[in-house]
């Protein structure tokens, strides 16, 4: 067991993006790197996932990426952001 886990496994966020998307795939990175749990949910953007009800309530802009941080209730929707919150 490593420091970080010190036992606890926390449930991971999910982390909603494109795979064709380089702004999804920069915090997915970051967070694999940091050995952060994560789960990866795809948002197909060629079909038009982003824009309906269900992903417009994660996202009301209906970008990616999106990541539902569940410790804090917030919602991360800006690639720098999220970067900045995983090394905080």
């Amino acid at each position: 067991m490593n420091a970080r886990g010190a036992g606890k496994r926390r449930p991971s966020d999910p982390l909603y993006g494109s795979f064709t998307s380089s702004s999804s795939y920069k915090p997915m990175l970051y967070l694999a790197l940091a050995e952060l749990p994560f789960s990866f949910r795809t948002v197909n953007l060629k079909i038009g996932v982003q824009s309906t009800p269900e992903y417009l309530a994660i996202n009301r802009w209906g970008g990616v990426p999106s990541l539902r941080h569940r410790q804090s209730d917030r919602t991360l929707v800006v690639s720098p952001s999220l970067i900045r919150s995983i090394f905080a």
